[in-house]
Order: structure tokens, then sequence, then C-alpha cells
């Protein structure tokens, strides 16, 4: 295989997550660690069979040749560094490189956090045919891959010869300084379980006491200012290794070092590694964008448990103050306007199985985005997944529509079990100890029926009903236009409560105003 068949085999390299916390040492004997989850790249074994064994990955480090009886197994620690955009290897001029980009190329190469240096590029020969594809880049530190680092010119003119190629050598594992903060186990570079550097030693944080005042000092230390940050523990990314240095942890949130922050000796396990979600800038390969809305396991698009998008991460909602006007900012955005939107509680739809995000959201209605409603912040809850919050949005194709109400089994229009329509389906409703002649009053009312002295019944009255018990713990003053402008919960999937229709709600409608 020839140069040429290489430049066609290359890829294009899109912005791909990489571990910010890798300290792997540097050892010229062992083979490199997996690079499954890292940017693509295409690291050359030294041997002097060095096209054939060259794997189209996205970056590499040209060899010396004096090098070329190096094991196969054996990747470089130096050399000239090449990158592949649009098919197409090419070399990267030094304008505005500096030890970060080194350090980003190390730890895409090589899985781990290290030092690296630049070097002289006339060490290394064998690239006067390619071009120069980059130019003037300016890496912060904290980027994803070399590609997202700023000011960069792809393909672009430029001023360069090849005597001003990036050259690197990864030269070692580097001590850390007291204080220092590192993210483990993410996908991406802005999530991880924390570790931090005591007298040049990597640790982790217990998560007693860990809440999103102290993931925001993390965070802010890593640069990641923009956002609230999301605490997260029971080692949600991983158990770390080494020393647990820090427990109980109690910031203010101005700290620049998490070292200020209040903390005692720990009682700890691994297992309660505290970790942190940062509110980094979108990365380009993110399963969504900050504020999306889904609806996951209903019968249809229109209905389902909520889950929302936060830094590339989907995420549920817990269903304390979770009431119809939160779900009709849930349905707006995602266009299902009109009706009667309806809230679920208590994982009607099943529970989730990634983060919970948000809790005791509180609406006005009016917000386009239901990341702009009130409530905690992202991260800090206290719920379960068995409150995940859900919806029923208006459905265009349903046989009835959201808070319809109707009689069944009585002998009179004036008399049957109650049945609401949810989600374009007709339900029930429970019979419990908070039915009381307020809520036949409102159903009354809503029917256009006398209402002035209506009347309660539950234990399923009128007979049992069919489908699914929908409501439970109706709380009306009686002067409501629609039941479901009462406060209600919906049964839970995972209680006996009101499961059955033997406690079905029934009226008997009476007077007039």
């Amino acid at each position: 295989m020839g140069r040429s068949d290489l430049l066609r085999s290359c890829l294009p390299v899109p912005p791909v997550p990489v571990q910010s916390s890798a300290r792997l040492s540097v050892d010229r004997t062992k083979t490199a660690p997996s690079l499954s989850r890292h940017l693509p790249l295409r690291v050359p074994t030294r041997t002097t069979l060095e096209c054939s064994v060259r794997r189209p990955r996205g970056l590499q480090l040209s060899v010396p040749p004096e090098t070329l009886d190096w094991p196969v197994a054996v990747q470089p620690r130096e050399g000239r560094v090449e990158i592949c955009i649009n098919n197409q290897w090419g070399t990267i001029c030094d304008d505005s490189w500096d030890e970060r980009g080194v350090n980003l190329v190390c730890s895409a190469l090589y899985n781990e956090q290290i030092v690296g240096e630049m070097v002289d590029p006339e060490e290394f020969s064998g690239v006067e045919d390619l071009p120069i594809l980059m130019d003037d880049v300016k890496c912060r530190g904290m980027e994803s891959n070399l590609l997202s680092c700023p000011q960069l010119q792809l393909n672009a003119s430029h001023d360069c010869t090849h005597m001003e190629d990036v050259a690197i050598s990864c030269t070692g594992t580097r001590r850390c300084q007291n204080g220092e903060i590192a993210l483990a186990g993410g996908q991406y570079v802005s999530e991880g379980t924390i570790q931090i550097c005591l007298d040049g030693v990597w640790g982790t944080v217990c998560d007693d006491l860990w809440d999103p005042t102290d993931a925001g000092v993390v965070c802010n230390i890593l640069g990641y200012t923009n956002g609230s940050a999301i605490a997260l523990r029971g080692a949600h990314f991983g158990q770390g290794t080494g020393p647990i240095h820090l427990d109980n942890v109690i910031c203010t949130g101005s700290e620049t070092s998490l070292l200020d922050c209040r903390s005692s000796p720990h009682n700890c396990g691994h297992y309660e590694d505290a970790g942190v979600i940062c509110p980094a800038p979108q990365d380009a390969d993110a399963n969504c964008t900050n504020g999306d809305i889904r609806l996951a396991d209903g019968d249809n698009e229109y209905q389902g448990r909520v889950e929302v998008c936060l830094h590339g991460n989907w995420g549920t909602v817990c269903d304390d103050g979770w009431d119809n006007r939160d779900a009709g900012v849930v349905c707006n955005q995602l266009g299902y306007t009109g009706g009667f939107p309806s809230a679920v509680s208590n994982a009607g739809f099943g529970r989730g199985s990634g983060l919970i995000f948000l809790d005791n959201v509180d609406c006005d209605g009016t917000e386009p985005n239901l990341l702009q409603c009130r409530g905690n912040e992202p991260g800090n809850h206290n719920c379960g997944p068995s409150e995940d919050a859900g919806v029923f949005c208006p459905d265009p194709t349903a046989n009835c529509s959201n808070g319809d109400v109707r009689l069944a089994g009585g002998t009179t229009e004036y008399e049957g079990r109650v049945e609401v329509c949810i989600g374009g389906a007709w339900g029930t409703v429970c019979g419990d100890s908070l039915w009381d002649d307020r809520e036949a009053s409102v159903v009354c009312r809503q029917l256009g029926l006398p209402n002035k002295y209506s009347i309660a019944v539950g234990d399923a009255a009128f007979g049992p009903g069919e489908g699914l018990v929908l409501i439970r713990s109706m709380q009306c003053n009686g002067s409501e236009s629609a039941l479901l402008n009462c406060r209600y919960s919906t049964p839970s999937p995972f209680s006996f409560f009101c499961r059955s229709h033997s406690s079905d709600a029934s009226v008997v409608c009476h007077g007039k105003d």
C-alpha cells in the first residue's frame, strides 16, 4: 500500500469526546492502551513496513528513519504531528501553538495525562509531499479534540513551510500540583468522577454532603463557567483508585480551589466517589442539545415520560410539584398545542434509566422551554425513578380530547360512573377518601348538568369501568369549570392503591344554581 492509498483511506475527524483525567505512565516497552473511545487516530508502528501497518485513524506522529527497528506493537512517543481532514493527511503549522495543544495531542494519542513538549520538526522527515492543513491553532486546554480549538484555519491560506510543522515529544507523566482537578470516566471532557491532587498524589472526593455548589466550584476551576453544574453521587462515572482525599465538602461557591472549601477526613469507600457534569460548550457529537425535550415509553408520540437534555445527556424530571401548567410547557415545546395537556406523576410511563435532572418544576405556562421554568438547580433533587414525571399532550388523532368527561352506567343522564379522557383514551377516576361533593359539583358543571346539590359516590356504585384508572387524589375547591383544572395525582404502577376499578368514582347531579 502506498501513501496515495493511505490518503484515500484516512477519515475526516469529527468532534469526539476525550477523557481528561487518564494518567497512565509513559513506558516505551508496553503497547498503547485502547483508543476505541477517542478521537479517530492513525498511529504508525516503527517498522520497515511502515505504510502497510499504519491504520486509518485521524492523528499520527511521523517517524524518524533511524527508529524503524522498533517492535511493531510499540507506538512512537515523539514525532511530527499529522492530522487527517476531509480524507487527506497533512501537517500543522506551529503559529500560536503552545503546550496546551501539545498536551491535547498527547492525551488523544496515549489516553493519559502526560507532559509534552515541542521539538525540532527537522528531526522527522518524509512529509514533504503533504499539505499544511492547519495554522494558528490556539487551544485553551479544555477542548475535546484538536478541531475544537478556537481560531484554527482549515485548508486556508498560510505563510508556513514544513520547517514550521508542529512536532512534539510526549515525554512522561507529570507530577500534579496541590488542588489540581481532573475528571475521569465521563463520555465528555466536561464530566466525570472528580480527582484531586494532594501532596503529588491523585485521589477522589467522597460524596457525603456533595451538592451543586461544590460541583460548581470544580467546574469553575476547570473553566466551565456558563451554566449550572450537576453534582453526582455514588461513583456514577465509575470508582476511582488511590486515596480518598476529601469528605463532607462544604463550599460557598466563591472558592478558587476545592481545598479552600470546608471538609473532613473520610469514612467512605470508592463506591461513594463524587462526580460532576459541567456546563461545557456543546460537543458536535453529543446525543442532544441543551433543553431538548422528548417523550418516552408512551403509546404514541403525544404521551410519555418527560426526558430533558442537559450537557449532551438525557435525564428525567421528578414529579414533585408537577402539574398541568408544567405539562403544557412540555407539550407546547414539542409543538403539540391546543387541547388540554395533562400531567402524569409516579412514573406512570415507567421508570427512566438516566439521571434525574429537574425537581420542583414550577412553570407559569408561558415559558418556551422547560429549562426556563422555576425549580431546583439542575441535578439537585431528593427523588427516585419511581417519581419520574410524564405528560399526555393533545392528540389530534384521538377520539376524545384531554379533559373531556362523561357519565356511564347510570339509569339517567344525571348520574353515573365518572370517566375522563386523557391521552386520547377514556379511563376512570379513583373514588378515594378525597373524592367528595366538591369534585362531583365540578363534574356536573362541566357537563352542563344541575350541580348545586351534587353528590359524590364511590366504590363503583354504577359498576366498574374499563381501561385505566387515570386519576386519584382529586382536590377541587368546587368552583372549577373542568375536572382537570383541579389538583390531582396519577396512580403509580408500582403500588396497588387505586389500581383496580372496585373504587371507581361516580356522581349524582342535583339542583340548579
